[in-house]
């Protein structure tokens, strides 16, 4: 009886003492991600031009993979996008008025790990003034590059345990 106690303790203890090291080696960090997936976007003005910007601006990093489908990835890419357009009118000539149009982006992206935790988030915004106002271009471009900024710089505060 004595002994059939000590056995059931030690058991609990060994089962107790395992958990939270099963539960660490299942969180993910975010410097051990290197294949990313980025989910489709909802469609509206512009998504699909910045989505594209940010695969390009991904692969350009040289330290992540982009790959074609979730189940090859480390971890997902997924978020909020929205554009504004902003038209301005300067001046009427002949009957004909004419004026400019700027645009603006926002941002709520996250990076997921494989069991959905939130190994990284970011709230963005990019607008990218020019001769003119700024095109859809230049604001997909500066919003995807800051984006992808700020995730190399988490990736590597992490990795050095700050």
């Amino acid at each position: 009886m004595k002994r059939r106690t000590i056995v059931q303790s030690a058991l609990c203890l060994l089962i107790a003492c395992g958990r939270p090291h099963a539960q660490e080696a299942s969180l993910q960090r975010l410097p051990d991600v290197h294949r990313v997936y980025v989910t489709p976007f909802a469609p509206g003005l512009g998504t699909d031009v910045i989505a594209s910007h940010l695969v390009a601006e991904l692969k350009k990093t040289g330290r992540f993979e982009v790959v074609p489908s979730a189940e090859q990835a480390d971890a997902f890419l997924s978020g909020t996008i929205q554009v504004s357009k902003v038209e301005h009118f300067a001046k009427a000539v002949a009957d004909h008025v004419y004026g400019k149009a700027t645009y603006q982006a926002r941002a709520h992206v996250q990076l997921l790990g494989k069991n959905q935790q939130i190994l990284w988030a970011e709230d963005a915004s990019g607008d990218a003034p020019g001769p003119g106002g700024s095109n859809l271009a230049r604001v997909s471009t500066s919003l995807a590059e800051r984006i992808v900024k700020d995730l190399l710089k988490a990736t590597a505060k992490e990795a050095k345990g700050h």
